[in-house]
């Protein structure tokens, strides 16, 4: 599973209970699963093992999911929806934003230990 580089410094800092991820097959519970960052190495696209975790519970959520709880948001790492926003454009592109946005299509919230 990769995260961006501000998931991976939060990970260093402090324990970080749940991430937002849209997953095909997202991974079942007491699944080891490898957290990797993508790093930039003289141009070279490669990934960095941040961490090992086991999963706790996968559940596909909604925007309305957020917007009922300012303390799921706090949980994934963001202040605010916009927060929320820019973290799925930057990994997944705006087309992926706008359908969970209108409903079209849920994330699975992944807390793991």
């Amino acid at each position: 599973m990769i995260i961006t580089r501000d998931e991976a410094a939060k990970l260093y800092a402090q324990k970080i209970n749940a991430l937002v991820r849209y997953t095909r097959r997202p991974p079942e519970p007491t699944q080891q699963i490898d957290l990797n960052c993508q790093i930039d190495e003289d141009g070279v696209q490669k990934t960095d093992l941040v961490a090992r975790a086991i999963v706790k519970s996968v559940r596909p959520v909604g925007i309305q999911f957020y917007h009922a709880s300012a303390a799921a948001l706090k949980e994934h790492g963001f202040m605010s929806i916009h927060g929320l926003k820019r973290h799925i454009i930057r990994l997944y592109g705006d087309n992926i934003w706008e359908s969970f946005k209108d409903g079209n299509i849920k994330i699975s919230r992944i807390k793991f230990d």
